[in-house]
């Protein structure tokens, strides 16, 4: 018995050797999904050594770290400590939202690793969670230097991809200490961090909206309509986050403009709700074993008619534009020009596995943005008929103190009744075509305060 436990023993270890070097081999022709296939099969079968965390360690930055995300955790941490395996380690813990052991392993990544301006970024967000203020502005700032700095950033094969990736990680970075000011209710030192952002940065239209806030939370109700009255301009007409409904109708609450406030609600709970509510029946949103191809809708043609020429299929155009999804168009690119290459059976199977895994991420990672876009879009629903209540129900006590009040005084009446509607000179600009670029974020449209004007 002991005699076949040790000739098994030796030839496991002799099927590992071979395996290992078939790995260097894929490597060395620039075959990294076949390599990663190959690892893969290896670690799912329990298969561990320095070699094939070393040669791992090698593949990723190429394979990015799509084709092991399936691996289970307790495999992955008994390899030996490479940069770019704790980076995987780490993030399979930040999609889990298990914070600590996520920050354990980022806190393992060294700068000498593309993966290395992504890791800052994380832990910096993650320390803000946790609510450790210094450590996520310490971080936020070594990210803002590293990613200028690193010369390689994932994905390394495409230089023009990795720029674009290099320069929103440091985007998100700068907008952190901005934000972390607003939570500490320090709403001016806010406001002057959110200002020197650059405004040719991809994170533009998310600082437009929230610095929408800060001028809210300032009473500077103009200029926070304002900012959300920018995403009617052509360069941003395709941009909708749902809350810049909520400020702009909150805004013209606090200026008394309740007739404007009723029809923005009005005009969400008709038209933005309606439309998420058809996409989520179509594509099975809410359905957990629904498996739509979402990565294909990207590369199809038909699109605009198959979800209609809407603002969801206008946030289909900028998710298209996001970073995170460029970098997933150029790995899929690469999986392609490697499908040439690939010349038996064993390396298809191999190649095959990674292309599995990557698909399935590809068809994951858009299904959760559109699930989160429509939760959203629902929560600020609920928010808006609350606040439609309100305004109603204050304009109703109000008719009726002054009716008591004043029995015979009809203009006062009607004051109420209509809870104030604008003047026939007074309009908010629907901007077709005429709104030049320096205006994008500084445009404040003349709002009259009506609260405390007085009856005739």
């Amino acid at each position: 018995m002991k005699i076949l436990f040790i000739i098994s023993f030796l030839f496991s270890s002799v099927i590992h050797a071979n395996n290992l070097a078939t790995v260097q081999k894929t490597l060395i022709e620039m075959k990294y999904f076949t390599a990663a296939g190959y690892l893969k099969s290896m670690l799912k079968s329990g298969k561990s050594s320095k070699k094939l965390a070393f040669l791992m360690n090698k593949t990723l930055p190429y394979s990015g770290i799509y084709p092991f995300l399936d691996i289970p955790l307790k495999r992955l941490v008994k390899l030996k400590s490479y940069s770019n395996i704790n980076y995987l380690i780490g993030k399979k813990y930040f999609f889990l939202k298990k914070d600590k052991q996520a920050m354990t392993y980022f806190n393992k990544v060294r700068e000498n690793t593309p993966f290395y301006p992504a890791t800052l970024l994380h832990l910096s967000s993650l320390y803000e969670i946790v609510g450790n203020k210094g450590k996520a502005l310490m971080f936020s700032k070594k990210c803002r230097y590293f990613s200028k700095k690193n010369k390689f950033v994932t994905p390394i094969f495409n230089k023009e991809v990795a720029d674009i990736n290099r320069e929103y990680i440091y985007d998100l970075c700068e907008v952190l200490p901005a934000r972390l000011s607003y939570k500490d209710n320090k709403v001016k030192e806010s406001k002057k961090r959110f200002e020197k952002i650059n405004h040719a940065s991809y994170q533009f239209p998310a600082i437009l909206f929230n610095s929408s806030w800060v001028h809210f939370r300032l009473k500077d109700y103009p200029r926070a309509v304002g900012q959300n009255l920018t995403f009617q301009a052509p360069l941003l007409e395709d941009y909708l986050y749902p809350e810049t409904e909520l400020v702009k109708t909150l805004s013209y609450v606090r200026l008394c403009q309740y007739d404007e406030a009723v029809n923005i609600i009005k005009n969400y709970q008709g038209r933005i709700k309606g439309e998420v509510e058809k996409f989520i029946k179509r594509f099975g949103l809410k359905n957990a074993k629904a498996e739509h191809a979402f990565m294909k809708l990207f590369f199809d043609k038909k699109l605009k008619k198959k979800i209609g020429n809407n603002f969801i299929y206008k946030m289909f155009r900028v998710l298209k534009r996001n970073p995170a999804i460029l970098t997933l168009n150029a790995y899929q690119k690469r999986l392609k020009v490697e499908r040439k290459k690939i010349k038996n059976k064993a390396e298809f199977r191999a190649y095959k596995k990674s292309l599995e895994s990557f698909v399935k991420f590809y068809n994951t990672y858009v299904k959760v943005k559109f699930v989160k876009y429509s939760d959203e879009v629902i929560r600020v629903s609920n928010i808006l008929t609350e606040v439609e209540v309100d305004i109603y129900t204050f304009l109703k006590e109000k008719y009726y103190e002054q009716k008591k009040n004043n029995e015979k005084d009809k203009e006062a009446q009607k004051f109420y009744i209509a809870g104030v509607s604008r003047k026939s000179n007074q309009h908010l600009w629907n901007f077709h075509g005429e709104f030049w670029a320096d205006e994008l974020g500084y445009y404040v449209p003349k709002l009259e305060n009506r609260c405390g004007r007085k009856k005739k």
